[in-house]
């Protein structure tokens, strides 16, 4: 059941309605106090953000939340901070994951839920840390030495075929 709520904190699971008339699940994650009070949210089935009023906000049952666990998860490249050369490096990160069989080494979590993670491509012969090539074009400064190989074994992941892969994080 999806009722209308009055206010909404950060971290709160929310229905956000769709254009189509139809809710999905969300996390707030930023709010405006001031004007329209508008909210951002996290997607938490899609992995997308949005910007919505808060009036357009329902809270979700207990029963709905425990039902169905959230099928997109939130993350940061671990270690990284943005780099002297920002443009193009969502156009690089998107070419090194995208259609690949990649491998998440958690370093944290985040109060929010959010992970932290050391991101590996599994696709060659030897994993390729997706940190360091960010990091090698200038798009991002190492925070902390980033590791130089990965600990956990992916070759037998990478000989899967992609139509039955699956995301892996490794903690």
């Amino acid at each position: 059941a999806v009722v209308s709520t009055q206010s909404t904190g950060i971290g709160e699971i929310v229905a956000v309605p769709t254009k189509t008339g139809e809710y999905r699940r969300a996390r707030v994650v930023e709010t405006d106090d001031v004007g329209d009070k508008m909210v951002k949210v996290f997607h938490v089935d899609f992995g997308t953000f949005d910007i919505v009023k808060e009036s357009k906000l329902r809270l979700i049952s207990t029963d709905l939340l425990d039902s169905l666990p959230f099928l997109a998860q939130e993350f940061f490249l671990a270690d990284l901070k943005p780099g002297c050369s920002s443009e193009g490096a969502l156009d690089y990160f998107m070419e090194q994951v995208a259609e690949r069989w990649l491998v998440a080494k958690v370093v944290e979590r985040s109060p929010n839920g959010a992970l932290h993670v050391h991101l590996w491509d599994c696709e060659s012969k030897f994993p390729v840390s997706i940190n360091r090539g960010l990091v090698d074009k200038d798009y991002a400064t190492e925070i902390y030495e980033l590791p130089d190989e990965l600990t956990t074994d992916c070759s037998a992941y990478a000989s899967q075929p992609s139509s039955s892969r699956t995301s892996i994080l490794s903690y």
